[in-house]
């Protein structure tokens, strides 16, 4: 719990006097308890998460175990990135997104309903029939993704969970079993490490399925056949932990800071996957739960995502 070096970043975010933290005990240095109690667990490796100081940055972090020889002490290594721009700019891109999304909607619908009356109103041959299929598939992705956007600013306004009791082995079953043909193709195993007789959350069980498939759906873009995905979950006293591991490309430092930013996308093979959405809709959810979701990951060995949700959620 000794604080052996710091540097003048991290004096400077967290207004503190590096001579005076030098040799102190981290408890009587540090004014952020969270990295206080993460710093003094043995437990936790590794973590990553955000947290707001004192002065009203957002600070994302990540902990990690120090190397060591045999002559040294264990220790942790604890690095910040002042994500207060970012989350700003956020608020301004999430504004202008909702007002961006509820315009679209109708022309959607309008679009939709056209193109389903062009053949009642005259002979449609082959070729414009195939013509007016790709736009109706294009029109369904575009009002998916509306939709999506329109849910994801209703969570974030604080819109009400629907809490019940749910069984955490059921839930992760059902999700697990829906993807299984999706990863089988793609000759990926799933694989699920479950602790028994987990006493039942307190939760709203499709939002809940929603955040997981959204994290089993990455893993098996970002992983090559023949490789595995594990599914974990387990509770102590106070939370929920479920993880999902794989053995993909892995995320580089800087990504994950952004990683559950709305619109980021992580790339592979030089392109982007997905809508930039999947991550923060999990990261609302999550919250909207009380909880948190961390990353732990390295390229070339794959990620672990793990959401953290308190088992005594009061509604």
């Amino acid at each position: 719990g000794i604080i052996l070096m710091a540097n003048p970043a991290v004096e400077n975010v967290l207004e503190i006097n590096y001579e005076q933290a030098l040799g102190n005990h981290v408890e009587d240095v540090l004014p952020l308890s969270e990295v206080s109690n993460l710093l003094l667990d043995p437990g936790r490796g590794t973590a990553t998460g955000e947290v707001r100081s004192a002065n009203d940055r957002n600070l994302f972090y990540s902990m990690t175990d120090r190397e060591q020889s045999s002559a040294e002490a264990s220790g942790k290594i604890f690095v910040f990135w002042d994500v207060t721009q970012f989350k700003e700019l956020d608020t301004l891109k999430s504004e202008f997104v909702s007002n961006i999304t509820q315009e679209l909607t109708e022309p959607l619908k309008r679009m939709k309903g056209y193109v389903t009356m062009f053949s009642k109103v005259g002979m449609v041959n082959e070729q414009q029939n195939e013509f007016l299929s790709k736009i109706m598939d294009s029109t369904r992705r575009m009002s998916t993704l509306v939709n999506n956007l329109i849910d994801l600013g209703k969570r974030e306004a604080g819109s009400a969970l629907e809490l019940k009791s749910v069984e955490v082995s059921e839930l992760i079953e059902e999700v697990v079993n829906g993807y299984k043909p999706q990863a089988s193709n793609r000759q990926i195993r799933i694989v699920q490490e479950l602790q028994s007789a987990m006493r039942p959350l307190q939760a709203d069980k499709l939002l809940l399925q929603q955040a997981l498939a959204n994290i089993i759906d990455n893993a098996i873009k970002f992983s090559d056949s023949n490789q595995t995905i594990i599914v974990r979950a387990e509770q102590d006293q106070s939370t929920q932990r479920i993880s999902v591991q794989d053995q993909g490309v892995g995320i580089a430092h800087p990504d994950q800071a952004r990683l559950f930013e709305k619109f980021y996308q992580v790339r592979s093979g030089g392109q982007a996957l997905g809508s930039g959405l999947g991550l923060s809709t999990v990261k609302s959810i999550v919250e909207q739960h009380g909880g948190q979701v961390h990353v732990k990951s390295l390229l070339g060995q794959g990620s672990t995502f793990m959401i953290e949700i308190p088992l005594h959620l009061t509604p």
